[in-house]
């Protein structure tokens, strides 16, 4: 437990001071300090007046600096609702204390507010991140396997970067519970976990058909419950206080290009719709054999379906941005079997490696003698060779995953890990 700790407290902390707009840049590599957090949403939203819905609005907030602007309410937000709740408490707080300092111009202003925003935001995220390996812990992770989730490079690089340990934490959460037998409490986790980051609902929507095929009802109706409850119920607040910012969050998301998605290798056009159309038919097409090969083979255990729901969900989609990865970090090293575990781990540092070559795109087509340009996101840039390798050594372990699940149950190569043998503390 204490090497866990030393090792999950130096993690956050580097990943806090690299992250942090007040520290040197990192080596120089703008990949070490970008996050969402502050550059990808805050001052893109504070700066101008282009993601609000009323200019009027933006220019009364700028000038007088004494109230709160809600997300989706006043401008375009475009994470999940309870993402939007933090976002708005955090960066309420940090209008509020730049405020009481009262800076001379609107931009010192702003600069003080993404500090205290970034710290509380950073707490957020820090708490999370040692609540999910608690839970790894309560699942029964070994310490090895506990120590390399805390000290993975995608957890350095992308933890106080964008909102996906949240949803991380609240998926383990709920499979806990769920193997709690506590259902209702298992679908609220994995409601707020919908309501962090959607992806993660493969999760749930396997147990609900797992526990369906088991003949448990009840268990299946409070499962599902407690998922659409919570979920449901966010979005819905979310449309209600404003149907124009919901639209755009839903419409944005099915608009996005292909990033760093595997689809891209056969067509070159990252805003071509053919990325979206083979995200929908190759998920039907996984989830069919899924629930197949379930019905026709009992006995499998659920550990392998528990990785492809959420695999299907991140790895084959059109949008795969490298902090996703820690959506997969959990189940990854609590069910994988060795060989396939070093695989992934392979993975995880190549999909780190992916934002510290996106800043330096240019320099690096420079060093290898190609057309020097700044465009990380096309098929020509080292920075999408790089996110194509880490693709293939995913879909490599869930081709894996799948082909054991398609094996006769008493030739099923079942992973030492699997949840069924663990001791849930």
């Amino acid at each position: 437990v204490v090497a866990v700790a030393v090792v999950a407290a130096a993690v956050y902390a580097a990943s806090l001071y690299i992250h942090d707009p007040s520290t040197p840049t990192l080596l120089g590599n703008w990949g070490f300090k970008y996050s969402d957090v502050v550059y990808g949403v805050f001052y893109p939203t504070f700066e101008k007046p282009d993601r609000w819905f009323s200019r009027e609005l933006y220019v009364d907030f700028a000038a007088t600096r004494s109230w709160c602007p809600m997300p989706y309410v006043h401008y375009k937000y475009e994470y999940p609702p309870l993402t939007g709740l933090l976002w708005y408490a955090t960066t309420c707080l940090g209008f509020k204390v730049a405020g009481s300092y009262k800076p001379a111009s609107y931009r010192e202003f702003l600069d003080i507010a993404a500090r205290v925003h970034y710290y509380a935001q950073s707490a957020v995220l820090g708490a999370s991140y040692a609540l999910l390996l608690a839970y790894a812990w309560r699942l029964g992770m070994s310490r090895r396997r506990i120590l390399l989730l805390a000290a993975l490079p995608s957890v350095l690089v992308y933890l106080i970067y964008n909102w996906d340990v949240l949803a991380a934490l609240f998926a383990t959460a709920g499979l806990y519970e769920y193997y709690k037998k506590r259902y209702a409490r298992s679908g609220v986790f994995f409601g707020l976990s919908a309501a962090s980051k959607l992806l993660t609902v493969g999760i749930p929507a396997w147990l609900v058909f797992e526990l369906d095929v088991q003949g448990l009802r009840k268990e299946r109706n409070a499962l599902l419950a407690g998922t659409l409850a919570v979920a449901g119920g966010a979005f819905a607040l979310v449309a209600a206080a404003s149907w124009q910012g919901f639209v755009d969050f839903l419409q944005h998301h099915a608009s996005w290009y292909c990033e760093n998605c595997i689809y891209m290798i056969v067509e070159r056009d990252i805003h071509s719709d053919v990325h979206r159309l083979s995200f929908v038919g190759f998920l039907v097409l996984t989830w069919l054999f899924m629930t197949r090969s379930r019905l026709l083979n009992p006995c499998q255990r659920l550990e392998g379906y528990l990785l492809l729901s959420l695999y299907s969900l991140v790895v084959l989609n059109y949008v795969f941005s490298p902090q996703m990865m820690l959506m997969l970090a959990p189940l990854s090293l609590l069910l994988l079997p060795g060989d396939l575990l070093k695989a992934y781990a392979a993975a995880d540092a190549l999909n780190a490696a992916i934002i510290l070559l996106f800043f330096k795109d240019a320099d690096i087509r420079r060093l290898l003698g190609l057309p020097v340009e700044f465009n990380p996101w096309t098929l020509s840039s080292p920075v999408q060779w790089t996110a194509m390798a880490r693709n293939a050594l995913l879909l490599g372990v869930m081709a894996a995953t799948a082909l054991n699940a398609l094996a006769r149950c008493e030739n099923a190569q079942h992973s030492s890990t699997a949840l069924q043998d663990l001791k849930v503390n």
